[in-house]
């Protein structure tokens, strides 16, 4: 009980006051980064541009207070990319899960399997962690790993014989 008492000392977010402020600081975050996207629907404000242009658009001092982007990976991509972007990505998402679900129901091996569900668990992650958080620009190496997760369901694709010589054999 001492520890959940001294909580608040312990580590100053759990407090009431700053979950709030963590609220209002995303709420408005959010509504920033829909303001940009409609202002360019099609192909965003440009990849990075968020972190540099929110603070004109909410007209905070240059110091600004911290570097923030949107924390939200649907509303960063859609204000920055735009529906180009978007729908890239999310195609590039739905191909990936699909591939990474047939690998797991057809593979014959067990670490073909668990590869296959570990990248399917691992994207999934990052399509449910995305709705309170944006790791792309913040953190290249999670971008990396991102990266390499892709290559390995390819990998392991080939390695199920799924693809031959660049062409799609079923």
């Amino acid at each position: 009980t001492t520890f959940y008492v001294g909580r608040n000392l312990l580590n100053p977010s759990h407090s009431m006051i700053a979950l709030g402020h963590d609220l209002v600081v995303r709420l408005l975050l959010w509504a920033t980064a829909w303001h940009f996207f409609a202002s360019s629907p099609i192909w965003g404000i440009g990849w990075g541009n968020f972190v540099t242009d929110y603070g004109v658009y909410l007209h905070l001092p240059p110091s600004g207070g911290g570097v923030f982007e949107a924390h939200n990976i649907y509303l960063q991509l859609l204000a920055e990319t735009g529906l180009v972007g978007f729908v890239a990505f999310f195609g590039l998402m739905f191909v990936a899960l699909h591939e990474a679900y047939r690998q797991m129901r057809s593979a014959e091996g067990s670490f073909e399997k668990a590869l296959a569900f570990g990248c399917f668990g691992a994207f999934a992650t990052v399509l449910v962690h995305g709705l309170i958080d944006f790791l792309f620009e913040i953190s290249p190496p999670f971008g990396t790993v991102f990266w390499v997760l892709l290559a390995l369901l390819v990998v392991n694709g080939q390695s199920q014989g799924r693809y031959f010589r660049g062409t799609i054999r079923r």
